[in-house]
This record gives structure tokens, C-alpha cells and sequence, in this order.
């Protein structure tokens, strides 16, 4: 790898690093610059500007989950993960671009942002479909009920006054996502539900 090559991987981390933590208007470049060491105009020379940045990282991470989708597909067929594994896998990753901030996405890239959303729906719909022809899923899961919880969920708990009020850590989302998918998805799981109903009070 070149040393461009180099301080450009550089550049992009340190991007990705700072969307974690601020909404993406507030990122200055020459924030970025001051930290690397290097001039502002070097940033500006390797890319045309800041939306650049971070539509190579959203690209770049929805790639990542693509190729992690197509491994997961393959073990499913050949009965070599479980389909609560497979499910995490992707969820880990997919975490990952969500970290970018899902609302800024739409914002500032809406077209790539649909085609991920689109793109997501169908791999995840093929997912359901193996796992219920494998009698893991229940066979009266309604898929678009299962997009708008996952979707409703997840934009709620990346949104920073969530994440401030109940103080949410990267524990807390595996725990949300495995009472999604076994609370909800299957059949044990509808059936340790069932059980906890007269425990709940009126």
C-alpha cells in the first residue's frame, strides 16, 4: 500500500471514529486535519469533499455486510450455523453502518440509502425463507411487520437521545436484537411469552 493509499485508509477511519461520537455537520475537516497531521488541502486532495468521505464509508460498510450476508446463506444451507448465529452476524455488521447515523444517511445520500434499505429487505427475506423452510422461523411470520420493528427499532436506538436517556451499550443492542429474533420469530419464543402472561399485571 501506497503512503497515499495509507493516509487515505487514515482519513477514512479517522471520519468513521468521529461519526460514532457527532452528528456529521459538526465534523470539521480541518479538525480531522489537526489530528492527523497533516494540511487541510492534503485532505482535499485525496477527496473532492467531506460528502465524499462519508459516502465511501457508507459504501464501503454496506459492501462488508453484503459479503458477510452471502458467507451466512451459504452455513444456512449447509446446516453449519444456527439461525440465531447467522442472524447475529449480520446484525453486528449492519450495527456498523448504523453507527454512521441512519437519519444522515437519508439526508445527505437518499438515493444510496433506498437501495440499502431495498437491498437489506431482500437478503433478510431470503434469510426468513431458508430459516422457515427449516422449521426454525414460525410460518405465520408476517416479513413487512418484522422490517418496520427492526427498522422503528434500530433508528430509535441510534438516535442520541435514546442512547443518553437509557444510556444503551453494544451489550444492550445484542440483547435487543436476540428477544427480537427468539422472542418474536419463533416458536419457543412465542411460547415463553405465552407463559409469562399471567405474571404480567393488568
Amino acid at each position: 500500500m501506497s503512503s497515499k493509499e495509507q493516509l487515505r485508509e487514515q482519513i477514512l477511519q479517522k471520519m468513521e471514529e468521529k461519526l460514532l461520537v457527532q452528528p456529521f455537520d459538526t465534523i470539521r475537516i480541518d479538525a480531522i486535519a489537526k489530528e492527523l497531521r497533516i494540511s487541510k488541502r492534503t485532505i482535499y486532495e485525496i477527496f473532492d469533499s467531506k460528502d465524499i468521505i462519508f459516502q465511501i464509508l457508507v459504501e464501503r460498510f454496506h459492501e462488508s455486510f453484503v459479503a458477510q450476508y452471502e458467507i451466512v446463506i451459504l452455513k444456512l444451507k449447509n446446516h453449519e450455523l444456527t439461525f440465531s448465529e447467522g442472524m447475529m452476524l449480520l446484525v453486528r455488521c449492519a450495527t456498523r453502518i448504523n453507527g454512521l447515523k441512519t437519519k444522515e444517511i437519508w439526508n445527505k445520500l437518499p438515493f444510496l440509502a433506498n437501495d440499502i434499505k431495498l437491498s437489506r429487505e431482500q437478503m433478510f427475506t431470503e434469510l426468513l425463507d431458508i430459516a422457515i423452510e427449516q422449521g426454525i422461523v414460525r410460518k405465520d411470520l408476517r416479513k413487512n411487520i418484522y422490517f418496520m420493528i427492526m427498522n422503528t427499532v434500530s433508528a430509535a436506538m441510534h438516535d442520541p437521545s435514546t442512547r443518553n436517556e437509557f444510556e444503551i451499550t453494544a451489550a444492550d443492542f445484542q440483547h435487543l436484537h436476540e428477544i427480537i429474533h427468539c422472542g418474536i420469530l419463533t416458536d419457543e419464543g412465542r411460547g415463553v411469552i405465552e407463559q409469562m402472561k399471567p405474571l404480567i399485571k393488568k
